[in-house]
Order: C-alpha cells, then structure tokens, then sequence
C-alpha cells in the first residue's frame, strides 16, 4: 500500500514559530483588555462592555487551544478544521466590532474623557484584526503546504508506477526478441552435407601387394563410397602364381 510523503520539517518549525507568535500577541492582548475592563468597565456602555467580554473570551479560547495543537500530532483536515473554527470566531467579533464602533457613544462633559474614550475604541479595533489576519496567513500556508503534498505524492505514485512496469517491458521485449530469433531459426532449412573422407595411397596398391586383412578405414570408405571391396587373394594363391611365371620353358620347345 503507498504511503504519503512525511510532513516537512521545516512547515512544522514554521508553525511552531507562527503558533508562538499568535500566542504571545493573543496573551498581551488579554492582558490589555483585562487593564481596559478594570479601569473603564464602569464608564462603558453596556454594548461595549459586552464586546469586551467576548473579546476576552475568544482569546482565552486561543490561548489554550494553540498549545494543544502543537502537543497533539499534526494532520492536516484536522488542523485545518480547528482553525477555520477559531478564525471565524475572531473574524466574527472583529467584523462586529467594526461596524458598531462608529455608532458607540462617548459622550462625556469632559473632554479628556471622551478622546481616551476614542483612543480605546481605535485601539481596540486594530487588535481585534491582529489575530485574525495571522490566522488567515497560516491558513493559505496550510493549504499550500496540503497542496504541494498531494502533487508530490502523486508524483512518487507516478514514479513508482513506471518503475514497477519497466521490468515487465524490458521482459517483454526479451521475450519478443527470443521469439523472433527461434522463429527465423526454424524457418532456415535444415541442410545437412555429408563429406567422405579422403582415399588414402593405400588404394592404388596391387592386390598382390595388399594385406590379407582388409583394414578397419578400407572398410569404413567402402561404406561412405557406398562400393563393396572385392573380396582379398591370399598371399598363397599371390606365390605360386608367381613362381609358375618364373619355371623357364621345356627342353623339347627347342628341338625344332
């Protein structure tokens, strides 16, 4: 079974990094807030009062979340829910929040009062969208990260693919040519010469100087030559036909 590509160790550096970050801004954040609530929670309205609760709520919730993630073990569905469920929480207040901040009042008889009541109100809408936008940022890095492990994956299936039918071509081919060079081999046809081996000097002798016994390669060329040998004379009928010729004439062939 193919096996996806481990995560990058430098994605996982990197969010740790960007997990680091958020928190620290999210827990100054609070800290803010919490002084803000302490120092002018009496003075606010009631809207505003609430925003502030939330606010410190969903940072509370962010706080403890992100150290969990970075404790558990990463999958990337799973981080991707848990993030697109905390980014529109803080999307959500942040959106709030910037539409009800043009209609919040800060009426006050003294003058001080009501610029620290807009200094607040701006503040507290830039570090609402603080957050959020990191977040929105490690987003697209996640998907980018998902996407590039998915082509990757595909890429080593691919490769994995080719070279487990290689061998298979290559056997095939093989097999192919093997084929091909029995085929032509058997078409050829099977063309068989038969030499007979070379007379010896041995057959231009006399048959009364031949031996009594027909030799072992007389015989074997008298098989190739496909001619019986004539049948040996002794050396006896050889003697006295000789010594016949060589009894001079009768006397009684001179009287005349």
């Amino acid at each position: 079974m193919d096996q996806k590509p481990p995560i990058s160790p430098l994605f996982l550096k990197l969010r740790a990094c960007a997990f680091g970050i958020i928190l620290l801004l999210s827990f100054t954040w609070m800290t803010l807030l919490c002084v803000v609530a302490y120092t002018r929670f009496s003075l606010s309205s009631q809207p505003e009062q609430t925003f502030i609760v939330v606010l410190l709520l969903i940072n509370l919730l962010t706080v403890v979340l992100l150290p969990v993630m970075l404790l558990l073990r990463f999958r990337a569905w799973l981080d991707a829910v848990r993030m697109l469920s905390l980014l529109t929480c803080h999307i959500g207040i942040a959106v709030a929040y910037t539409i009800w901040v043009p209609n919040m009042p800060c009426s006050s008889s003294n003058g001080d009062e009501t610029g620290v009541c807009e200094l607040v109100n701006t503040y507290t809408l830039i570090g609402t969208w603080i957050i959020p936008v990191l977040l929105i940022v490690y987003c697209c890095c996640l998907a980018l990260m998902v996407y590039r492990r998915k082509r990757r994956f595909a890429a080593e299936a691919f490769g994995s693919k080719q070279s487990t039918s290689s061998p298979s071509l290559v056997s095939d081919s093989q097999t192919s040519t093997t084929a091909t060079a029995q085929s032509s081999v058997s078409q050829k046809p099977n063309l068989i010469i038969t030499v007979p081996p070379p007379r010896s000097h041995l057959s231009h002798i006399p048959p009364s100087l031949a031996p009594s016994t027909p030799s072992i390669y007389s015989s074997r060329t008298s098989v190739y030559a496909g001619v019986a040998d004539p049948e040996p004379k002794s050396a006896w009928s050889d003697n006295t036909r000789s010594s016949r010729l060589s009894k001079p004439a009768p006397n009684w062939a001179f009287a005349f």
